[in-house]
């Protein structure tokens, strides 16, 4: 197995449907690893605020419950794509903004974007092809029934024994009378 180096290094566009076209930097560990630890830092940041606010009495009802795993891992993908997307967009094609002007690529508008569900996955599934490329790559072998490589009844190391048969043990009749 092998990995190949050829991963892009000049911008490229990702066509996100519905019209909209991105052009962004090239994916390296480095924009990865930012946009997750500041999508960590604003969920961090959400629950704080959120305990804040219902300290003194508030209450917030538009959010997913943070407390409840499934919506913290869910606001964190959100949060993400926001962070990966505006460290990555520098250009687009079919965003417009107010009476039908193409709206300019900023901050904001790029976190607009990918409050659309849609958009979000598109970008973060072209974005991010290229990690699983390498993999397809690599060509790893289909796994098979029994859950290895090896083919079925095949021991994966053939200098460790076989199990041993074991004889089932009868259970004792709870109403029998224990022998001395």
């Amino acid at each position: 197995m092998a990995i190949r180096l050829s991963l892009p290094t000049e911008p490229y566009d990702i066509d996100l449907g519905l019209g909209v076209t991105v052009t962004v930097r090239p994916l390296t560990t480095a924009l990865y690893q930012s946009a997750e630890y500041s999508a960590r830092r604003r969920l961090d940041g959400l629950v704080q605020s959120i305990e804040a606010i219902e300290a003194v009495g508030g209450k917030v009802d538009d959010l997913l419950d943070l407390q409840d795993p499934a919506g913290r891992e869910g606001t964190f993908m959100y949060l993400k794509a926001q962070e990966m997307a505006k460290l990555a967009i520098t250009h687009w094609e079919g965003v417009v903004g107010q009476e039908d002007a193409p709206e300019p690529v900023s901050p904001e508008a790029v976190e607009r974007l990918m409050a659309i569900n849609n958009m979000a996955e598109a970008f973060m599934a072209g974005y991010t092809a290229q990690i699983g490329d390498l993999y397809v790559e690599g060509k790893p072998l289909p796994g098979e029934p029994n859950g290895t490589l090896a083919p079925p009844g095949e021991a994966t190391a053939p200098d460790v024994p076989q199990p041993l048969e074991k004889t089932p043990t009868p259970i004792p009749d709870a109403s029998a009378a224990p022998s001395k």
